[in-house]
């Protein structure tokens, strides 16, 4: 985190001793939405919270909640041997207002560097420094005992755009993230690579279609930690996984106001790569996880937007054993509003 931050820096005073125009921009989005299933608990989960079943299992006081999800924009634009580049600063944080084990929030550090009108580059790096999960049985314990299973995450991204035609805009990503556990699931850790490709198409002056694919990686190394606690175990939870998005975006008319209609669908296949039997959470385990979302955004003012969206997610299992696939599968949908207010353009 320091290290970058470092980098960061240097590269905005080189930035700023070479260049001549400077523009600050910044904007502040405040969402509320209600979350029906905050952990993805199974049908089995919901149902043994509510009957108080296993009560060290949950650490929460309901299976839903409210959320307030707050995120600042910071941007300043230079311009530097006649291309614009542009550093980004974001902070999130989210609130939950009820289950505050669930409370985290993000920074993104960013640089993007036109090299024309039509192509630019940008370098993004997120620190998460805490993300909760759920309660479970750690591997390195001979207790019986239910830890918190929470963990720090960094990504960095490199995102390639380029404009082909007027109509055509064609994006690539690759991102890398590193996933810490805390210490009693550290044999969990891992490594994450993750391509994603997108197109987008502008047909008609007001209609906007994307299409995306994205092919990740994950690889966790349990063998090194268990060897080294002198444990003969095996949890292996890495995987491979497709991904498919499409989405669109139009006007509407409604009560003779312009609101902007948007809705996406995403697909995912996820492949544990688990090959031992003991492994029963991920050996043979497959995934399919469904999501759709639906939004309406209206221009309140110059610099005010006003949104109300709706998310449903899905999640199906198929494993060797009955009592993974009671567990792992899940549903829940969110639904709120969102201000969006540009301070500064």
């Amino acid at each position: 985190m320091k290290k970058i931050l470092i980098c960061f820096v240097l590269i905005f005073v080189s930035a700023s001793i070479w260049s001549s125009e400077f523009s600050f921009s910044s904007s502040i989005t405040a969402e509320n939405f209600y979350n029906s299933n905050i952990l993805k608990l199974s049908e089995s989960d919901i149902s043994a919270f509510k009957n108080s079943e296993n009560p060290d299992k949950f650490e929460i006081k309901s299976i839903d909640d409210f959320i307030t999800s707050v995120k600042w924009y910071f941007n300043l634009k230079s311009r530097f041997f006649k291309h614009t580049q542009i550093f980004k600063f974001l902070l999130s944080q989210n609130k939950y207002w009820n289950n505050t084990i669930k409370n985290s929030g993000y920074i993104r550090l960013g640089f993007k560097q036109y090299f024309s009108k039509r192509i630019n580059l940008s370098l993004n790096y997120y620190y998460h420094p805490g993300i909760y999960v759920n309660q479970y049985r750690s591997l390195l314990e001979d207790e019986d005992i239910y830890r918190k299973y929470s963990y720090e995450k960094n990504v960095y991204e490199t995102i390639f755009d380029w404009e082909i035609h007027p109509q055509i805009k064609v994006n690539y990503k690759f991102a890398y993230s590193q996933l810490f556990y805390n210490k009693y699931f550290v044999y969990n850790d891992s490594d994450n690579l993750e391509s994603i490709f997108r197109a987008s198409f502008f047909h008609l002056e007001n209609l906007k279609l994307s299409l995306q694919y994205s092919y990740k990686i994950s690889e966790a190394k349990p063998e090194v930690v268990f060897e080294e606690y002198g444990i003969n175990e095996t949890s292996d939870a890495s995987y491979e996984s497709n991904k498919y998005y499409f989405s669109c975006s139009f006007p509407v008319e409604i009560f003779s106001e312009s609101i902007d209609f948007y809705t996406g669908f995403r697909f995912e296949e996820k492949f544990y790569q688990a090959h031992e039997i003991e492994d029963s959470y991920h050996v043979n385990r497959n995934e399919d996880i469904f999501t759709i979302n639906f939004s309406l955004k209206l221009p309140v003012s110059e610099s005010i937007d006003f949104k109300t969206f709706y998310k449903f997610e899905n999640r199906n299992t198929s494993s060797p054993f009955s009592f993974v696939e009671k567990e792992k599968e899940y549903s829940f949908y969110e639904a709120g509003i969102s201000l969006n207010w540009f301070i500064m353009k």
